[in-house]
């Protein structure tokens, strides 16, 4: 049986791929920041059988250990604010640092798959394109335009730290990120 860690396991989107994976019969292990995350999972689901691993974007303590056993990472963890914080580092610095410890704990664990979720706002302030235009994957938020949140700038900085991940690809299997941009492995 395939098992998958998802990380962010209590936020809206990751609670719709457990319940996914869950109706498919794959194994799921949860990464949740506190007990309340979990206590959350286990009410929506309780039923389920989910593993859990409590893990901190910001710190590596625990990500070896959340791998073991672990096939696929579907990572979905990323700070989402209620308010826009003084500080924009302070939704940047997880995402980024967060997804690219994510990405770096999957590979030296040999995991053989990796989604990673991003978000639309990583591509649609892209101040090239016309605002009427169809956004691609040529386009990018840019991080640092004066009409760019805190929260655009974390996502689009956080897919384009994965563009230029260059581990090795299980198989020599091609990754594709959110916006269908191919992440080649790297050579040797």
């Amino acid at each position: 049986m395939t098992t998958v860690l998802v990380t962010g396991a209590s936020a809206f989107i990751a609670k719709h791929i457990i319940r996914e994976l869950l109706e498919n019969d794959y194994t799921v292990k949860a990464s949740v920041r506190s007990p309340q995350g979990r206590h959350q999972l286990e009410v929506l689901f309780p039923d389920a059988q989910l593993g859990f691993v409590t893990l901190d974007l910001l710190k590596d303590e625990g990500w070896a250990e959340a791998f073991e056993g672990v096939d696929v990472l579907i990572h979905t963890a990323s700070s989402f604010p209620q308010a826009t914080p003084k500080d924009p580092e302070e939704l940047i610095r997880p995402a980024v640092d967060g997804t690219l410890r994510a990405l770096k704990a999957a590979h030296s664990a040999g995991v053989r798959r990796v989604v990673l979720t991003s978000s639309c706002a990583a591509i649609y302030k892209d101040e090239n394109k016309p605002k009427m235009a169809i956004s691609t994957r040529d386009n990018w938020t840019d991080p640092s335009g004066p009409d760019t949140a805190a929260y655009e700038a974390s996502k689009t900085l956080a897919e384009r730290a994965c563009v230029g991940l260059r581990c090795p690809a299980p198989r020599n299997e091609a990754h594709h990120n959110q916006s269908g941009r191919r992440i080649r492995p790297a050579d040797g």
